[in-house]
């Protein structure tokens, strides 16, 4: 069995407006955040579908990031939940490409 422990997003954290976010558990139960956070976003992306709106809705994604990589430092529980469904959502329809510098990390820990 295992407990999620943290969630980190980074969006292009190797440059000056990057992000690099954690959220840690005293947050609260994290895979049930996740998950709804990830259910979600997933039917913001369906709608997106239906309504032919997919490139709108990545723009749209992009754009947040990019503010809110502005706007350091980020302690907005609500913005670093942001940054964590935008980047979830982008890597899940591939407009934004795992490496290094960009994607989501879990740290669990086993019990």
């Amino acid at each position: 069995m295992q407990r999620l422990l943290s969630i980190s997003a980074f969006y292009r954290n190797d440059e000056p407006n990057g992000i690099g976010i954690t959220l840690t558990d005293e947050a609260g139960d994290l895979t049930e955040i996740f998950r709804l956070l990830k259910d979600s976003f997933d039917a913001m992306w369906e709608e997106s579908e239906n309504d032919d709106e997919t490139d709108i809705l990545t723009a749209v994604l992009f754009e947040q990031l990019l503010a809110i990589g502005q706007s350091k430092p980020i302690t907005d529980p609500k913005k670093m939940l942001l940054v964590i469904g935008n980047v979830y959502l982008l890597e899940r329809v591939g407009a934004l490409i795992t490496d290094e510098f960009n994607g989501l990390q879990f740290a669990y820990l086993n019990l």
